[in-house]
């Protein structure tokens, strides 16, 4: 895979980061209207849903969202897993250990992504790139409790469920890149936005709270919720996935999620920040900077053969161990 095309894909990955920093701005609003998480969850889903398909309308593009059935399973995989229940395990997490332990138990998410990207796409841990992992989750446990580990809670199961929750949301970059071979990025967030709207209605029952907060602020911020970050957000993210070389290096460049996400609180909502937050920022951004750097002799990933098809065997029938 060329060199450039693959650092443009990583590029667009720290794109979606970003864009996915603001989710807590949109959800902030959104709650403070009276909507629950589970409906929020589903209104992003589904809002993002409709704006694309009108994006494809308008556009004359409807024809790329005809797909052979081996296309929709992991699109339904993508949204089922990955949308759907990964919102109902970090929701039921938050619940039950607190925001700040959901949080740091999600980005452990990476590690996951990498036995897998090692396991199906063979590609190589050097000491690297585990260095960076390392200080990826340093740094977000670092962003996300400011030094008071007092906000972290004990509950086994809500420590289970926050596992899950890592564990779903890894299975993006794993899924999503299969499928991004195989489709073009605005297919591939379409039925992975829809499949995972269906399971949040399953789960959440939107229809038994959403009619009395719908306002016309309601409105605007699902819009702008579902509009920059979600479809814009994961239109970069399929797109980036897509052209990369390495799987496993996708969530720890996408992390920089958590420092726009501590930047909206600080400065939007006044959130104060100590410095040991602030150095966990930097730890963050420097295993950003890590992750992406070459070493010498450094044996880089392996392309799985340039073809959709041969990531699909691994995923289907399993790794060659």
């Amino acid at each position: 895979m060329d060199t450039q095309k693959s650092s443009r894909g990583y590029l667009m990955i720290f794109g979606a980061g970003c864009l996915w920093g603001m989710i807590g701005f949109f959800v902030k609003h959104l709650s403070a209207l009276g909507a629950d998480p589970g409906s929020i969850a589903f209104v992003r889903l589904f809002t993002a849903a409709l704006i694309l398909l009108g994006i494809f309308t308008v556009s004359g593009r409807l024809s790329c969202l005809r797909i052979d059935g081996q296309s929709l399973f992991f699109c339904a995989l993508l949204g089922v897993l990955t949308q759907g229940m990964f919102n109902y395990f970090y929701n039921s997490a938050i619940l039950s250990v607190g925001v700040a332990t959901a949080a740091i138990l999600l980005y452990i998410s990476p590690v996951f992504v990498c036995i897998m990207s090692v396991m199906f796409f063979r590609e190589h841990m050097g000491a690297c790139k585990c260095a960076a992992l390392f200080m990826n989750l340093l740094g977000c446990v670092m962003v996300v409790t400011d030094g008071d580990l007092s906000r972290l809670g004990a509950s086994r199961i809500g420590i289970l469920l926050g596992v899950g929750a890592a564990f779903t949301y890894s299975l993006c970059a794993i899924i999503g890149r299969v499928a991004a071979d195989r489709l073009e990025p605005g297919a591939v967030a379409f039925y992975g936005l829809l499949f995972g709207s269906i399971t949040m209605a399953v789960i959440a029952r939107p229809w038994d709270t959403l009619p009395g907060v719908i306002s016309v602020r309601f409105v605007i911020y699902a819009v702008g919720f579902g509009l920059i970050s979600t479809v814009c957000a994961y239109l970069l993210y399929f797109s980036g996935i897509s052209r990369v070389r390495e799987i496993s290096r996708v969530p720890v460049i996408a992390s920089v999620e958590v420092l726009v996400s501590a930047l909206v609180g600080m400065l939007v909502f006044s959130e104060k920040a100590g410095w040991i937050k602030i150095t966990g920022v930097a730890v963050i951004l420097l295993s950003i900077v890590l992750i992406n750097v070459q070493w010498k002799g450094r044996r880089p990933g392996k392309r799985f053969g340039g073809a959709a098809g041969s990531a699909e065997n691994l995923l289907l029938n399993g790794p060659d161990l």
